[in-house]
């Protein structure tokens, strides 16, 4: 019976050492550079690009288009006198085939990441600490965006399981009737 119990907590330990920590290594700040700016007429400068499936691997330490996620890198510039509301865009997604992809907020992102690798044990500030990660790198869609300011993040969208890319992908918001639209990759 000694022995039973023994095995027991030693199970415990190791499975409790082996499910501590972050559940992913996700790289803060970004390592891939930032994609170019264009200028534009309005003031806003902006640039989107696509993750392939090994930038999200060096980025977040996961394939997301196999979990169903493309991450999509974006910067803004305000170069306008005026300040940008970020919750009036409306991101929208699109690819060649006119399928539209659901924004989803990094929570859901996280989860769907988990749920594509199996991850049912993990200690809870391991994965607060990769959801911390998640959304530090997440474009705020919240926040006014200041004449002269920068932002850059990333936007989750839902698309089909064990996807391996989408061609075709465009990018689009609007903002006080001016839509801007972006090619990715």
């Amino acid at each position: 019976m000694n022995n039973a119990i023994r095995h027991v907590v030693l199970f415990a330990c190791i499975a409790c050492c082996a499910c501590g920590g972050q559940l992913y290594k996700v790289a803060v700040p970004p390592k891939l550079a930032p994609p170019f700016l264009a200028s534009d007429a309005n003031g806003l400068n902006a640039a989107a690009r696509a993750l392939t499936g090994d930038e999200a691997l060096g980025q977040f330490d996961a394939n997301l288009l196999l979990a169903g996620i493309v991450a999509v890198d974006v910067q803004l510039a305000n170069r306008a006198q005026t300040p940008a509301q970020l919750a009036a865009f409306n991101w929208q997604l699109q690819d060649s085939a006119n399928t539209q992809f659901k924004l989803i907020p990094p929570k859901q992102a996280l989860r769907r990441v988990m749920r594509h690798y199996g991850n049912t044990l993990y200690l809870r500030a391991g994965y607060a600490e990769t959801l911390a990660n998640y959304e530090t790198l997440a474009l705020p869609l919240t926040v006014t965006l200041a004449a002269q300011q920068e932002l850059r993040g990333f936007l989750f969208f839902e698309s089909k399981y064990e996807a391996t890319g989408s061609t075709g992908l465009t990018l689009t918001g609007n903002l006080a009737g001016q839509p801007l639209r972006l090619k990715l990759n």
